[in-house]
């Protein structure tokens, strides 16, 4: 970076690395490697990470590997012994624990991160069967056809820029908010053709481009942001780190601007720690999520509240010590009324703490309206860009403490806990530093088994072996329709087919399906732990006819109320 951003020779540099968690004479590393070879070496490493990612999301190759190495192997002649100490207990946890863990789910672990590898790589990259598809795209698709996708919003003015009011703090010359007008041609039509597939919350990448070009992300700097407005004559960004001031007010206020899709990396890494989580549960809970023994009930249990029409449902789930799984048809109540009957019961028990969790921000958005609606107070794990306004003021990241102690402390008081699965994915920690009594899950149908199993599975605290610790997450109920739009996956039904005997007798046979799915199917004669709600308010007798016919069996009811 010196040489090509300032210029600065390499003779007039020193290279260290530098270890502040160690006293100086121990953390401060002398590099004097030649800077061109070192980034050759560079280079070199991540074309053999690109490499192998490849190979593995086309051939499969990641159990042969892990299965034939060992911490040594990995151990080069120049890593010095104060280096590799630091380093080598990590390597020895992780190849010991998938390569002791039991045959299952040991098959389980390397098939899903065969599926995560491929369904990663045609995120990037695309694949032949959808026009614009993979992030890419980007740079790969003419920019009249990503707009006529709906992936490309083009032709803005920047209109103004501001200071975020709700930030804690502010760095002058920064700007942190940004608003874009939508031009429209000299004869007042509008330029766009098509509806952008963009909605509020999106994380997208916003670059600049001369008016008398096509925008192309390649010619110029991308900002990350995200919307936090949107309407169709101007945009609102949310930058999600301040920009420097004089790029929006120099040229940037001369140039076109566009936003598109942007990719975010976290998430998909998050997916293979959510896998080694299934491996280092205790027996108990790993043989139930991979349905290698039957989940246990307890009829002598009771509900200590009434619920109307929901006596039964409530009644059938406090008896199950270990899942409940709700099918909800359209317009069933399956929030409005399952999920909220559920935690009614709960938090009658003093000491109760409940976990909810859906896919999306906007069904979190709409757990979170029920629980205003019933004067519940919950706290709110997850981001303000993704966020409806009037719930803001429960967002763990808009309250203020004085100390890490003080965080903690409100995680560990609050009684309701709400967040999507892919934010309580990224704080993951939360789940090794408290218990929640009960799990429910809404959308659970349209959620991958890689992005909710590890949560099923994650233990409290730190010290001793599986067995002496915690299921972080007790009971769970999962609530979805496994008729409904399931999980949007990039990959082929032959591409997910899964063929290994011993996950096909455990209910695995579509990598595409959601664990509801393959609960549900290994349950399917179970009353105990299976309930269909039948009740739907949602539409005309005559239109719903249509879905109940082919998709419910004629099992559908409408409520008798007037249409």
């Amino acid at each position: 970076m010196l040489s090509i951003c300032f210029g600065v020779s390499n003779e007039n540099t020193s290279q260290y690395l530098l270890y502040s968690k160690y006293p100086p004479a121990q953390g401060l590393f002398l590099e004097s490697a030649n800077p061109q070879e070192l980034s050759k070496e560079v280079f070199k490493l991540r074309n053999k990470i690109v490499f192998n990612e490849m190979r593995y999301a086309k051939h499969g190759k990641l159990s042969q590997d892990i299965e034939d190495l060992s911490p040594k192997d990995l151990r080069q002649r120049t890593v010095k012994d104060r280096f590799w100490v630091y380093i080598e207990e990590q390597f020895e946890e992780t190849f010991g624990t998938i390569q002791s863990s039991e045959p299952t789910a040991k098959a389980y672990f390397y098939r899903m991160m065969e599926f995560l590898q491929k369904e990663n790589l045609l995120q990037r990259m695309g694949n032949n069967r959808k026009d614009n598809s993979g992030f890419a795209a980007l740079w790969n698709t003419p920019a009249s056809d990503r707009r006529m996708a709906g992936n490309l919003m083009d032709n803005m003015r920047l209109v103004s820029t501001d200071t975020d009011k709700e930030r804690a703090y502010s760095i002058d010359g920064e700007v942190d908010i940004l608003e874009l007008e939508r031009m429209v041609s000299d004869t007042g039509e509008d330029f766009i053709e098509t509806i952008p597939n963009f909605r509020k919350g999106d994380a997208v990448v916003l670059y600049d481009y001369a008016k008398d070009e096509e925008p192309d992300i390649r010619k110029t700097v991308e900002i990350r942001a995200n919307i936090t407005g949107l309407t169709d004559k101007w945009v609102r960004l949310q930058m999600r780190s301040a920009q420097n001031k004089k790029y929006f007010t120099g040229k940037g206020a001369e140039r076109m601007w566009a936003i598109e899709h942007d990719l975010l990396d976290s998430h998909s890494s998050n997916l293979g720690k959510s896998l080694m989580e299934l491996l280092r549960t205790n027996e108990e809970r790993r043989t139930l999520l991979l349905g290698q023994r039957k989940p246990e009930t307890d009829r002598a249990a009771r509900p200590l509240g009434r619920y109307g029409e929901m006596d039964e449902l409530v009644e059938r789930a406090a008896r199950a010590k270990d899942y409940f799984l709700i099918v909800g048809p359209p317009g069933t109540g399956k929030t409005s009324f399952g999920l909220m009957s559920l935690v009614k019961e709960e938090l009658l028990k003093p000491e109760a703490s409940l976990l909810l969790m859906a896919y999306t921000n906007r069904a979190v958005d709409e757990i979170c309206s029920k629980l205003v609606k019933a004067e519940i107070d919950f706290l709110r794990i997850g981001s303000r860009f993704a966020c409806a306004d009037e719930y803001k003021k429960y967002l763990l990241n808009n309250k203020e403490f004085g100390n890490i102690a003080e965080v903690g402390q409100c995680l560990r008081e609050a009684r309701v806990v709400v967040g999507t699965t892919a934010s309580m994915m990224s704080n993951a920690s939360l789940l090794t530093i408290r218990k929640f009594d009960l799990a429910i899950i809404d959308e659970a149908s349209q959620i991958l088994e890689p992005n909710i199993i590890g949560l099923l599975s994650a233990m409290t605290g730190d010290q001793g072996g599986a067995e002496a610790r915690e299921n972080s997450i007790g009971r769970f109920v999962l609530i979805g329709d496994d008729k409904q739009l399931p999980a949007v996956v990039a990959q082929t039904a032959a591409d997910s087919t899964v063929t290994e005997p011993e996950l096909r007798d455990i209910g695995l046979t579509d990598c595409r399906a959601s664990i509801f799915e393959r609960l549900l199917r290994l349950n399917k004669d179970n009353e105990a732990v299976v309930y269909k709600l039948t009740k739907q308010g949602r539409m005309h007798p005559e239109t719903a006819d249509s879905c109940n016919k082919h998709f419910y069996a004629g099992m559908l009811r409408p409520i008798p109320l007037a249409h």
